[in-house]
């Protein structure tokens, strides 16, 4: 009898997904525990999670990291680097943390296609040198995290969300809170936790921390504008509440609630929402993101040369055919606008000049600012005003 219910313990266990054994890798200058995830996909793109451990630790401080993050089900690389303060074998190879980490980071991204910008998350001796990494890496990071080590001082972050925990047994908690709020005030993005009973160690509440972070930040949107998208969404809301509406605005709210954001959060939004946009249509095309940089260049690159109306016009309809009826359009729409501005220019600059070689250039002039403010104030795009510079510069005067 006891033999049947091992065999059927061991047989529902097999039933039970757990995550993948952890590899340990030897790079260049140190050593670090890697974890893929069961379906891991050489192919796919995926977030790097680095996770560093505490004094006297090794890099399999990541491992709880990762069931964390899988729990929630997100694809992710987590990786445990064994630092110079562990006792694995990087102790002995690297005596500086800074090093460590680029040397972690090089071999890690020749082997795995990753986003740009990667989690860090650090414990006691491993928070320490997050707060004190972070500042020196803000741009490279999408987060940062440190749980059981004092708040990082003077660093006030406003590009880079930061969360950090503590156990309430530990003497951190208020310098840790009071740190998060002087960062909000100052205008970062920071959260913390106090897991209640705990001492000096990184409970489930704490990694529930990281991850909600993370929720946030994982499109590509500063949790900031996120925040300030819901909140003109749900205004929206208010105003309009027909099923047509709502179907549209689930879909690309932050597009929609853009507007009325800050300019410095204005452009994250609109490029995490061609993120998000570029996602969905790659289910059913894989080469999208390669299409839309490429169609992207050579629409800016037409504006900039000009070839004719005609000419520029078959041009645009080429490069937005895989984009109509998506709102990544919007683009190819502002092209078309430019064009016109550009046309303009180039008809009316021969009544201009005719004007001025005559010694009265006014009436014609305002004739043709009328005919092109309404216009260049439809445009926004960054790249396509920049095309638009070296046409503008022909006017003897700017567009008032």
């Amino acid at each position: 009898m006891r033999l049947l219910v091992t065999l059927m313990i061991a047989v529902l266990v097999g039933f039970i997904p757990r995550p993948s054994a952890a590899a340990v890798v030897e790079a260049d200058t140190i050593t670090y525990h890697l974890q893929l995830p069961k379906d891991y996909d050489a192919k796919k793109l995926y977030r790097l999670v680095v996770a560093v451990h505490g004094r006297n630790g090794t890099g399999q401080f990541a491992d709880g990291e990762a069931k964390a993050f899988w729990a929630r089900g997100y694809d992710v690389i987590v990786v445990g680097p064994n630092m110079p303060w562990g006792t694995g074998p990087g102790k002995d190879k690297q005596k500086d943390g800074h090093a460590a980490m680029e040397a972690l980071l090089k071999d890690v991204r020749g082997k795995h296609k990753l986003h740009e910008k990667y989690v860090l998350i650090g414990f006691s001796q491993g928070g320490y040198f997050t707060c004190e990494f972070g500042p020196k890496h803000e741009a490279d990071l999408l987060m940062a995290v440190y749980y059981g080590s004092t708040a990082p001082g003077s660093w006030l972050p406003k590009g880079l969300p930061v969360g950090g925990a503590c156990g309430s047994m530990e003497a951190f908690g208020p310098g840790i809170k009071a740190w998060a709020e002087k960062t909000v005030a100052a205008g970062g993005y920071a959260v913390s936790h106090v897991a209640e009973g705990a001492g000096h160690t990184v409970t489930e509440s704490m990694r529930k921390m990281s991850i909600d972070l993370f929720e946030k930040c994982h499109k590509g949107l500063h949790p900031r504008v996120l925040d300030e998208v819901n909140a003109k969404f749900d205004q929206a809301k208010k105003l309009e509440e027909t099923q047509k509406f709502k179907d549209a605005a689930s879909k690309y709210k932050s597009v929609l609630a853009t507007k009325g954001l800050p300019d410095d959060f204005r452009k994250q939004a609109k490029d995490g929402q061609t993120q998000a946009v570029l996602s969905e249509m790659g289910k059913t095309n894989a080469s999208i993101v390669e299409t839309w940089d490429g169609s992207r260049k050579t629409v800016v690159a037409g504006l900039t040369t000009f070839p004719g109306v005609l000419e520029f016009r078959k041009l645009l309809d080429d490069q937005r055919k895989p984009f109509r009826g998506s709102e990544l359009d919007a683009f190819f729409a502002q092209a078309e606008t430019a064009s016109q501005v550009i046309s303009h220019i180039n008809i009316h600059m021969k009544d201009v000049d005719a004007a001025t070689a005559k010694g009265g250039k006014g009436p014609a002039q305002k004739l043709l600012n009328r005919k092109l403010l309404p216009l260049l104030e439809k445009i926004e795009v960054a790249e396509i005003e920049a095309a638009l510079e070296s046409h503008l510069k022909k006017l003897p005067e700017a567009v008032e």
